[in-house]
């Protein structure tokens, strides 16, 4: 097993130093991060649930011959439904936001370990986001968020990130910082201080 891999299960390897397990599958043959959990076995049913996801819209590249999940598939019925409706990008921003709910509950449980929860099951913040957009379960990308403030309050743009264009790559390492100016322009407009334009959906 590749020493990068620490981990017993496919797809799995622990991140130092905070020691929480990173779930990771190739996407068009570069590695792409499911998300990091606080334990082996719900990283491993992450990177499984987006296995499941392949087999379900990537036909062609199964391998009847070849298990390609940690556990038993017949685990993962239940998410079929739901998993058949989902597009790549929306599970692979799922899993993500469910292993940083995870990082938030285990910090203020004081380190106590938490189940795995349904990956559209998220924090009240990204739901409001997701709200004001329209977009129902769906979570929004960086550029959705980005082009909303842009146009509609420029003034709540991180400094290094106003007057200019989204560019894919460069903001998604930001996203931290584009949910708290968002959060903070939705708290201006509840508060009164942006109304107008500020207030309506595109």
């Amino acid at each position: 097993m590749n020493k990068y891999y620490t981990s017993k299960y496919r797809g799995v390897h622990q991140t130092f130093p905070t020691r929480r397990w990173e779930a990771q599958f190739r996407k068009s043959g570069k590695p792409t991060s499911l998300g990091c959990f606080n334990t082996e076995e719900e990283a491993a049913r992450a990177y499984d649930t987006m296995m499941i996801w392949c087999m379900i819209h990537q036909p062609e590249n199964a391998r009847p011959d070849k298990t390609i999940t940690n556990f038993s598939i017949s685990d993962y019925d239940f998410k079929i439904p739901e998993l058949t409706q989902m597009t790549q990008e929306d599970l692979v921003l799922a899993l993500r936001r469910l292993g940083r709910k995870q990082a938030s509950e285990h910090s203020n449980s004081g380190g106590r370990g938490s189940s795995m929860l349904h990956p559209l099951h998220d924090n009240a913040e990204e739901a409001r986001i997701r709200e004001d957009l329209g977009l129902g379960n769906k979570d929004p990308t960086c550029k959705q968020m980005y082009d909303r403030i842009s146009d509609q309050a420029p003034d709540f743009l991180p400094e290094k990130a106003k007057g200019g264009k989204y560019v894919l790559g460069t903001l998604k390492m930001q996203r931290t910082t584009l949910v708290k100016a968002y959060l903070k322009w939705l708290d201006s407009r509840s508060g009164g201080k942006k109304e107008g334009k500020g207030s309506q959906k595109k």
